[in-house]
């Protein structure tokens, strides 16, 4: 990250945030109703290691009808997991569309929840296994912890406001919820529907899927090579044999491969708009 320190888009007129690095105030989610249209904004500035939580609705339509066309051929409702959910946006439009043609829904991301507390009228934000602060929020700012190709004079700021923070004490800590609310309720409801948390890194714990869907989670910007042999690996081996893998990206526009299981691993069944950019690391 060049420039870890981003004007509050809350504070700040139009014509001047066109001008410089902003984002949305992550505070807003604190008190967020359950009917809310616009979750979504308010989780896409948390980043959390190397990653984002960056997501809006409908951005995965073609990869949905894909899957859409595969559950209604399958004999039976599939199991399906869809891995990287960010807020749940996408699961909940794929949820619907699926109406009861499923079995069960595994939604799943690597943190569903992230520590924060208030103070002096900031927001501060801790990583959710090691504890360290990983962003801080106040009426004017929104700021992260520096990484190496962040600006240096920028970088110092951002580092001072980020070691100056109160430390994570579990006492006063308390969790914001990253999911959609409309997700968590449904999940509440209907004992088909499971949230978890899920890294990709690690196997597979519950019932093996006939469809997975992986959503920008596996590209070259995350992970390397290796790691991403690794990930492919877990997902081979949790996916039924016949089972269908759609990998899925969202840059400029929507690109998908799809794959099915043999016995001998992965074969590609097709690609939309080019596939994704891992598609040769996948066979």
């Amino acid at each position: 990250m060049r420039c870890p320190i981003k004007l509050n888009r809350n504070n700040f007129p139009q014509w001047f945030l066109r001008l410089v690095p902003n984002a949305d105030d992550p505070r807003s989610l604190i008190n967020m109703s359950a009917e809310t249209k616009v979750f979504s904004r308010f989780v896409s500035p948390i980043k959390i290691g190397t990653t984002y939580k960056s997501t809006e609705p409908e951005r995965h339509k073609l990869a949905d009808r894909a899957i859409l066309n595969v559950a209604k051929n399958l004999q039976t409702c599939p199991v399906v997991l869809d891995l990287g959910i960010s807020d749940g946006t996408t699961s909940l439009e794929l949820i619907e569309k699926l109406g009861n043609r499923f079995n069960k829904y595994f939604a799943t991301d690597i943190y569903l929840s992230l520590p924060y507390l208030e103070h002096k009228g900031d927001g501060v934000f801790y990583h959710p296994q090691n504890h360290e602060c990983i962003m801080r929020v106040s009426d004017r700012f929104i700021i992260y912890k520096a990484t190496e190709k962040s600006i240096s004079p920028i970088k110092a700021l951002a580092n001072h406001f980020i070691m100056t923070s109160p430390p994570y004490d579990i006492e006063k800590v308390q969790s914001l919820h990253l999911i959609h609310p409309q997700l968590r309720r449904l999940a509440l409801e209907d004992n088909r529907i499971v949230l978890t948390e899920h890294d990709i890194m690690l196997e597979w714990q519950f019932d093996n899927p006939d469809i997975i869907k992986v959503a920008n989670v596996l590209n070259l910007s995350y992970f390397s090579k290796e790691q991403i042999a690794r990930a492919i690996a877990n997902l081979k081996s949790s996916l039924k044999i016949g089972g269908h893998l759609f990998i899925v990206e969202n840059r400029d526009i929507e690109k998908v491969s799809h794959f099915t299981k043999d016995k001998s691993g992965f074969c590609l069944n097709e690609t939309i708009n080019g596939g994704s950019e891992i598609t040769d690391l996948v066979q």
